[in-house]
């Protein structure tokens, strides 16, 4: 809901003890004094709270909740689907398949892929979802290297087998590069026209964070002159289009946001790229375990006990009284 709906629909009701939002639902400072003295907590049942003024709301005493690594296998899971058809070149596949066409002569380049078994992948940034990625990756007989702020000593990357690099020397040995780190001012639009040019021409990128990582000019010309042989991008939920690096191309410049679209079409237009929406944690399970959580970290707040489901930033402690 926006701030507004929010605004009145607590306003029509009094004020509440609780909230219990989803990602999309703009958690104002108006909306929290709309809540009234009586709100002690807003659970939300997302992974963020970005969509909460958490700074209104530690002021006016309210609990903040948020339910941490509830994504990390489901974001995984599509993660790996995502490198799959990538390298298989599931989507020149299915078009074909939809038009009639069924034979393998009908697809450019024969429908020649890369092997995802016993390719060297790269991860650029060894967490949570780095690390299930990579546990469901070593069934195909993979070797891992990886780059972040530091090396792990021991831990998932070490069960692995992954050995720690430099960025560049990770670009330049990896079949498949996997970006899995948060967005920060040293990893905005990292993955430019230089980094395309460090990597084989064989290899595919496929992004499974922020959209914000990718030089979207970059991997288009990457792409449509063969510099790589492929990208996927899962865009998590929050990201949108519009977060997306244009490179030179900023969406604030005299024609940007026209040149911007001009090229997100470019690049979806592409036979080997594929990408997908906010779908990342839609699975009935994982949304069943998002609410499950919200609604526990929300009734132990109410009752003055200590949240089950810590994320960061959330604020730990119970209301008085």
């Amino acid at each position: 809901m926006t701030a507004t709906e929010l605004v009145g629909r607590l306003s029509a009701g009094g004020g509440v003890d609780a909230l219990l939002c989803g990602v999309g639902d703009a958690v104002t400072p108006d909306v929290i004094r709309a809540g009234g003295r009586r709100l002690k907590v807003i659970s939300t049942t997302g992974v963020s709270t970005a969509n909460i003024d958490t700074a209104a709301a530690s002021a006016a005493g309210v609990v903040i909740a948020s339910v941490p690594d509830v994504l990390t296998d489901t974001v995984a899971d599509l993660v790996v689907g995502l490198v799959i058809a990538v390298a298989r070149r599931f989507k020149e596949g299915i078009a074909a398949a939809d038009a009639g066409r069924t034979s393998r002569r009908s697809l450019p380049g024969g429908g020649v892929g890369v092997d995802v078994h016993g390719a060297t992948v790269g991860i650029i940034g060894f967490g949570a979802v780095g690390a299930a990625v990579a546990r469901r990756l070593s069934g195909f007989d993979v070797s891992f290297v990886y780059t972040g702020p530091r090396k792990k000593v021991g831990g998932p990357a070490a069960d692995v087998g992954a050995r720690y690099v430099g960025l560049n020397h990770l670009l330049a040995v990896s079949d498949i590069v996997l970006p899995l780190c948060p967005v920060t001012d040293d990893t905005r639009g990292m993955f430019d026209w230089e980094a395309m040019e460090r990597m084989k021409k064989t290899a595919v990128l496929v992004n499974g964070a922020s959209a914000a990582l990718m030089d979207v000019e970059a991997i288009y010309y990457a792409v449509k002159t063969g510099e790589i042989a492929g990208a996927g991008m899962c865009v998590p939920e929050g990201s949108g289009r519009d977060a997306w690096d244009t490179g030179s191309v900023p969406s604030a410049a005299p024609g940007g946001a026209a040149r911007q679209k001009m090229l997100m079409q470019k690049l979806l237009g592409l036979p080997t790229v594929t990408v997908l929406p906010d779908m990342a944690g839609e699975t009935v399970g994982c949304l069943e375990d998002m609410a499950a959580m919200a609604a526990g970290n929300l009734m132990a707040a109410l009752r003055g006990k200590r949240l089950p489901h810590v994320g960061v930033g959330d604020g730990t402690d119970p209301p008085s009284g």
